[in-house]
């Protein structure tokens, strides 16, 4: 890139850029992180010239304006050299990053003890035991020494969860991941690479799995 971009998404837990930002943390390319609060998102949510969609993150890059956060990540990943060039593996990436959203998207439910019941037997076993049977046995979720963005996509998503955030009414809990070993074991991986290691000492606050 002959451009340095400019990631912008909120303070605090940050799992729909996250990926894009490790992405750039290990390739070592050089970019600009802002970080905005509520209160000057409610006020500058409808300008479209800053938010294209009212939507964050952003990602600007030579002028342009990437607004939803896969189409970020794969910018990212590309740039960065973390997306895999086998059509195959290209499949699997992206079925990650649709399964973890399918996950995510069913854990915002009425807070109930039934929901929470359904999401722990049902969701949980369905969409974080695919991922885990197609990684089995493996450091990161494709063959290989580093990770690629279906790895960053499944530490922001199950980071974002286990934060018991009020976003998704309670219903997924921190210890709810820890029987996943594959799972847990991607998370360390790349939590352990010294970018990303770096990264999370600057922003412990996004850091929830261990």
């Amino acid at each position: 890139m002959t451009h340095q971009p400019t990631v912008k998404y909120f303070k605090g837990i940050n799992f729909r850029a996250l990926p894009t930002l490790l992405s750039f943390e290990v390739a070592g390319l050089p970019y600009t992180d802002v970080r905005i609060d509520f209160d000057e998102w409610g006020k500058t949510k409808a300008n479209t010239k800053m938010h294209p969609t009212n939507t964050l993150p952003v990602v600007t890059i030579e002028g342009v304006q990437l607004n939803q956060s896969v189409a970020c990540a794969k910018f990212a990943a590309k740039a960065s050299g973390l997306e895999p060039t086998n059509p195959v593996d290209q499949g699997l990436v992206e079925e990650v990053e649709a399964s973890l959203a399918e996950l995510i998207f069913s854990s915002n439910g009425t807070k109930n003890a039934k929901n929470r019941e359904e999401w722990v037997n049902e969701c949980l076993p369905k969409w974080l035991g695919r991922i885990e049977d197609l990684a089995r046995g493996r450091q990161f979720f494709l063959p290989g020494d580093k990770p690629t963005i279906a790895d960053f996509w499944i530490v922001a998503y199950c980071d974002f969860m286990a934060a018991e955030t009020p976003f998704l009414n309670d219903i997924p809990r921190k210890e709810d991941f820890a029987k996943y070993k594959t799972i847990m074991r991607i998370i360390r991986a790349v939590k352990a690479q010294p970018q990303c290691a770096a990264y999370f000492a600057k922003h412990p606050e996004e850091s929830i799995l261990k």
